[in-house]
């Protein structure tokens, strides 16, 4: 759970020195010292793995802790009757486990679309949206939109489409979630 509680901006600035050319530790360890290492952040297609891969690091244990309180929820005596029966791990999963996890796998599905739009404070440390616009994802480009470029009106105005949007999407979602019962 570490990586949850870590700031973004933190977790950029480390990632930066992680991802830095010359004496960034992913570069030794992979041998890539020299004329001829890879730029993380100066190549679009590396800038985006390296911005994709500090989101995954810092939300994997969260998508994992509601998988496995999900899994929990499992009822034992369902699991056991398969077996039993001969049904193969596959189909155990398939039909028993994947319908308890549906519900769960649809907010987590939500909250990771909700947290990539709204990503911002380790993209601007590690890449700032460049190279060119490569990792500007609609947050930094909204904070461009009204900080740099002064335009605060249009700034406002795609801030409320993304929320309707999100809100859309949302009650799309939410209809395919069990109605609660209790």
């Amino acid at each position: 759970m570490i990586p949850i509680v870590i700031p973004q901006i933190a977790v950029g600035v480390v990632f930066r020195l992680v991802y830095a050319p010359d004496y960034g530790i992913l570069n030794v360890l992979l041998g890539q010292t020299g004329p001829n290492q890879p730029l993380w952040l100066s190549s679009p297609p590396l800038a985006m793995i390296a911005t994709a891969s500090v989101d995954i690091w810092q939300w994997t244990p969260f998508v994992y802790l509601i998988m496995f309180a999900g899994f929990q929820t499992v009822p034992s005596e369902s699991v056991e009757a398969a077996q039993v029966d001969g049904a193969t791990a596959w189909t155990q999963f398939r039909h028993i486990e994947l319908p308890y996890l549906r519900p769960l796998l649809l907010l987590v599905l939500f909250f990771r679309i909700a947290d990539v739009i709204r990503v911002f404070d380790h993209v601007y440390v590690l890449t700032g949206g460049g190279p060119g616009t490569t990792t500007q994802f609609l947050s930094l480009y909204i904070y461009r939109i009204g900080f740099k470029f002064s335009d605060l009106g249009q700034a406002s105005a795609l801030a409320v489409v993304v929320m309707v949007a999100m809100t859309v999407f949302y009650t799309i979602v939410s209809r395919f979630l069990p109605a609660d019962r209790g």
